[in-house]
């Protein structure tokens, strides 16, 4: 089970403020949705998880550990755009993130795809 811990964040981008969390944890197995309306941050949200983008203030921990570029090791994240990588089948965006994302488990995401 991963545990994901959102402390104290706000993330802005220049004078827009996209979150603002006081305390959020996820600490239940399975999957977990994040659901909202356009602009409420869920993106945001997940990014910062996922160790693409750092908080503005605050701290997002996984497992224990302050999140990092390397957060991929426990978290992945695929946009909802997709549209740099149309035209790749799911077999060589698989082969793409292996080569370009530092611990990214290829076997785990081979599993995932066949879902």
């Amino acid at each position: 089970m991963t545990r994901i811990e959102v402390a104290n964040v706000r993330k802005n981008y220049r004078t827009k403020k996209a979150l603002a969390i006081d305390h959020l944890t996820f600490d239940q197995p399975g999957l977990t949705g994040v659901i909202g309306p356009n602009g409420s941050g869920k993106t945001t949200l997940l990014k910062l998880c996922a160790g693409l983008i750092r908080p503005s203030r605050g701290s997002v921990w996984i497992n224990g550990k302050k999140v990092t570029r390397a957060a991929g090791d426990a978290v992945s994240f695929s946009a909802e755009d997709e549209s740099l990588y149309e035209f790749m089948t799911v077999q060589g965006k698989i082969r793409f993130c292996s080569k370009a994302i530092p611990g990214f488990n290829e076997e785990k995401a081979e599993k995932w795809s066949m879902n």
